[in-house]
């Protein structure tokens, strides 16, 4: 399926230049299965897709903004296991050379690499391949660029529940010794309380959120747990908030700040048979904009009014060229979660939302 929607996004003028193929990969994958060793390795599969000068940051937005250019934790994985801390030192250097903070230089995140390489997360979680802890610390490592302390992280929408998304596959399993952190965490909040007025109405934690129903074997998670933590946040990102739009575009900012390269885990979620081309047009309407729509209406002489909502320019568009709003659906790559996959989805997407608080404790350890 996902060779026919390739074809369909070659149509398209490219935002950027074509990612490597399969066959340029096969020897230098940044996949999980076969990591460079060295950060010169890493460096050289990125010629084509990183940003001129700053070769670990993506060329679409601003090397200030710390955006790395595709998912890195397999290489901070595979590094973590080796005990070479200096080289995932020198990677995440590269990744904050366009923006190493003001007056300093990048070396303050060293310190964060050793910190969390040697912090104890397994006295608070337990995971149901010994992988799960090593890909926590990735995620914490790579997310440390932003700086900062991570007990502020528990106010992000994004990255606990990200943490959340990329390893519930990996059944986690909370220690009594969270409570610790329930305490640690509350006692911080209180604190901020009095400083702050965002944290006034920043709910305390309860036990609750750390006593979480495991969620039964499926099929889906072994799936699920075979991919790269960036495609493990793409899918279950897109099976939580919708059955069918665009996979390509769904790939939010906090998302893409974590390494999720679409294009590249669009081609690994392809592999899997987890989608299907979508048989209905509705997902144009997350994927254009008003004006979009209108400007498509003027184009193949649809009758429209400034003052319509989305959905009555996208029927105008459709009653008046409906082969024309064809095309537009296999252009943007819309998709729908097969039947046989979706429920499961669905599922183990619902249970790593459940799942996000206690993530949220795991940045007092």
């Amino acid at each position: 399926m996902f060779d026919v929607l390739r074809k369909l996004f070659a149509r398209r003028p490219p935002a950027r230049p074509a990612p490597p193929t399969s066959d340029s990969l096969s020897s230098s994958s940044v996949e999980p299965d076969s990591p460079p060793q060295s950060v010169a390795q890493l460096r050289r599969t990125l010629r084509d897709i990183g940003h001129p000068e700053f070769p670990f940051l993506d060329r679409d937005h601003s090397p200030a903004s710390r955006v790395p250019c595709t998912d890195f934790t397999p290489f901070i994985i595979d590094r973590l296991q080796s005990g070479d801390l200096s080289s995932i030192s020198e990677l995440m250097r590269g990744i904050l050379a366009g923006n190493p903070g003001l007056g300093v230089g990048p070396e303050w995140i060293d310190s964060i690499i050793t910190e969390v390489a040697r912090a104890d997360f397994g006295g608070y979680v337990t995971f149901g391949t010994p992988r799960g802890e090593v890909e926590l610390k990735a995620l914490f490592i790579l997310a440390g660029k932003d700086g900062g302390g991570r007990e502020f992280w528990i106010a992000e929408s994004g990255k606990p529940h990200l943490f959340s998304l990329a390893l519930s596959c990996q059944r986690p399993v909370w220690q009594a010794s969270m409570e610790a952190l329930q305490r640690k965490a509350n006692t911080f909040i209180r604190q901020m309380r009095r400083e702050a007025p965002f944290w006034e109405e920043y709910p305390l934690f309860s036990p609750r959120c750390f006593a979480v129903e495991p969620l039964p074997e499926l099929p889906a998670i072994d799936v699920i747990r075979g991919l790269s933590l960036a495609s493990r946040m793409h899918l279950l990102h897109f099976a939580g908030s919708r059955v069918s739009g665009s996979l390509l575009r769904t790939a939010t900012y906090r998302m893409r700040n974590l390494g999720v390269n679409p294009e590249r885990t669009v081609s690994e979620l392809g592999r899997e048979g987890l989608f299907v081309p979508s048989d209905s047009d509705e997902g144009l309407l997350d994927v254009w904009s008003k004006d979009d729509l209108m400007q498509a209406c003027a184009k193949v002489g649809a009758e429209y009014r400034k003052s319509w909502r989305k959905d009555k320019l996208l029927a105008a568009l459709r009653e008046k060229a409906p082969e024309f709003v064809l095309e537009a659906r296999e252009r943007e790559g819309l998709v729908t979660l097969s039947l046989q996959a979706g429920p499961e989805l669905r599922a183990v997407a619902d249970y790593s939302t459940r799942l996000e608080d206690a993530f949220k404790l795991l940045c007092f350890v």
